[in-house]
């Protein structure tokens, strides 16, 4: 009779684990970094279960928090220095910045939990990062995968084409490409992906509109006389280059869960080099809060956080 209820357990047992590989097993990713790129700590996979990003943070990690535990103090003991320290544990959902606490958010099978410590300032915040790419396109954020709609330059067509390609091959649903003809992305309820060159693109008053606020935005980039600027989170600048291309995104509202991603550069040419990143490389991003792409060298933006 033992052996018999044995190989019973035995069998049960070994059909979840059959049964769970033709799934696959469903499981989040967490990370946890310092200014983006300076410092990984954290690079799980951690089992799917039905609980809070805190909880699902406090059985990974060595967690420190204040106000009945709904906000983060230290993560693997990396914390402020000092007591007014502009300096803070923020969190993503797939390359979102969530907009409810660590308490409240509850991940869905496949989505990227992204912590990372960095500094804020009253007039600018990183609203949405590129280094968990594929995502937000492909899990969106709230268990939501929105409509991704492309919007590109009469003359980045084929290359936007390749992109939307690409991107669907990665497992993305529901993409639309369209060229860029003054459709007003402000009334547009999908995730965005503008493609284009400065010069085409600024020609759009909603375009002009977003970059005059690009600090606020948090794109922490700007095009000055056909050079492309980049910026550290004080809005100051550190680099300029003639030829370049940037990979940025941001949220569409404070509460909102849709983003819009500029690819966009200097010239044609270098947003077809950016492209080449997300087309065949898109792994060199990762960790990015944001890149700009020249000489086949990525820079993070913002380009340096002072402290």
């Amino acid at each position: 009779m033992k052996k018999i209820i044995f190989c019973l357990v035995l069998f049960y047992c070994l059909s979840l684990t059959f049964f769970s590989a033709i799934a696959g097993e469903e499981e989040i990713t967490l990370w946890a970094t310092q200014d983006f790129l300076k410092n990984c700590l954290v690079d799980e996979k951690v089992p799917y279960v039905n609980q809070s990003v805190m909880q699902a943070l406090k059985e990974t990690c060595e967690v420190r928090s204040t106000c009945g535990g709904a906000f983060i103090t230290s993560i693997n003991k990396l914390g402020p220095l000092k007591a007014n320290e502009k300096k803070n544990w923020f969190y993503y959902v797939n390359g979102i910045m969530a907009h409810v606490g660590a308490k409240e958010y509850y991940p869905e099978p496949g989505d990227i939990i992204w912590w990372d410590f960095h500094r804020w300032d009253e007039g600018a915040y990183i609203s949405a990062v590129i280094g968990a790419y594929p995502q937000p396109f492909l899990s969106g954020y709230g268990g939501e995968a929105k409509k991704t709609l492309i919007l590109h330059t009469a003359s980045l067509k084929h290359k936007a084409g390749a992109f939307k390609k690409s991107i669907e091959e990665q497992g993305v649903k529901g993409i639309e490409l369209k060229p860029y003809d003054n459709i007003d992305i402000k009334k547009q309820n999908s995730m965005l992906i503008v493609i284009g060159s400065w010069q085409d693109l600024s020609r759009h008053k909603a375009i002009w509109d977003i970059y005059r606020n690009y600090r606020k935005a948090g794109l922490f980039i700007k095009f000055e006389k056909d050079k492309l600027q980049i910026m550290d989170i004080n809005g100051k600048t550190q680099k300029e280059l003639e030829k370049a291309a940037a990979i940025v995104g941001t949220k569409r509202g404070f509460g909102s869960d849709s983003v819009i991603w500029f690819i966009i550069g200097t010239d044609d040419d270098g947003v077809e080099a950016a492209l080449d990143i997300l087309i065949n490389e898109p792994e060199r991003i990762k960790f990015y809060s944001g890149a700009v792409v020249t000489s086949g060298e990525i820079l993070n933006v913002p380009l340096s956080i002072k402290y």
